[in-house]
């Protein structure tokens, strides 16, 4: 096939080529792709207000379905970078459906979730697919810890906080009368 060029996309190519309109508020941009192609071919272009063509290519959405497993945890605010996530996953502190998985592989709404938070197994439900990385709020709509893993961690945490309760402690740092006298007891003992 030829090539697509900006004037062969301003007008279908056909009489049965459906051009969706959306709008965005924030720019008073819109976006206008053509459904009838497929692939490569189909490319999103942003219009104007006027309705005229500015000539910049929008990334067409991709599939809504499923995401890639290491752009899902990154928006799902799980690690603070995509390649964190993607070392996390490489280094099998991340599990989908029981299974170690690749960077690339698809989540899909539905699937489970097994990772390593702080050396804690947690275990997660996908609900939803992001379209970015929004407020946390907005990204823990997108899964939910399982009942057992949330008692689980709950137990854990009160557990670290019980062993920090029963630590001695130290009122600051020993003067020089403790210091000598902390000398002294190693010296006997060694």
């Amino acid at each position: 096939g030829e090539p697509m060029t900006r004037s062969r996309l301003s007008k279908p190519a056909s009489s049965n080529a459906r051009v969706s309109r959306s709008s965005r508020s924030r720019n008073s941009l819109s976006t206008v792709s053509f459904e009838n192609l497929s692939g490569l071919n189909a490319l999103l272009y942003r219009q104007t207000a006027e309705g005229k063509c500015d000539g910049a290519r929008v990334r067409p959405e991709e599939d809504s379905e499923n995401r890639r497993l290491d752009q899902w945890l990154w928006y799902a605010r799980f690690y603070k970078t995509r390649s964190l996530a993607t070392a996390a996953i490489n280094g099998g502190k991340v599990h989908l459906n029981a299974e170690r998985v690749k960077p690339a592989h698809r989540v899909r709404i539905g699937d489970r979730l097994s990772l390593s938070l702080q050396g804690v197994v947690a275990e997660f439900e996908v609900l939803g697919l992001p379209h970015r990385r929004g407020p946390a709020a907005e990204a823990q709509a997108h899964y939910h810890e399982t009942p057992q893993s949330a008692a689980r961690r709950a137990h854990l945490k009160e557990q670290h906080q019980l062993a920090q309760l029963s630590r001695p402690r130290s009122e600051g740092r020993p003067d020089k009368r403790d210091r000598r006298r902390l000398m002294r007891l190693n010296r006997d003992q060694g």
